[in-house]
């Protein structure tokens, strides 16, 4: 929500000339560092984490 509402705030600094590239690049920052921690992050400790995940299920203890 925090990273939601900063982006927003910087979409009218986009018009302004003299801010322009500052909240063009706080805005890809923050749309890329959502996107890694909301999708990336999560799918790649599934990918990890997935053999202890099968072990457990099958019943097996380490």
């Amino acid at each position: 929500m925090g990273a939601l509402t900063t982006l927003l705030g910087m979409v009218p600094l986009l018009a302004d000339r003299l801010f322009d590239q500052m909240a063009a690049t706080i805005i890809g920052g923050l749309a890329v560092a959502t996107f890694l921690s909301l999708i990336i992050m999560p799918a790649l400790y599934m990918l990890f984490f997935r053999r202890q995940g099968l072990n457990l299920q099958k019943g097996k203890r380490r």
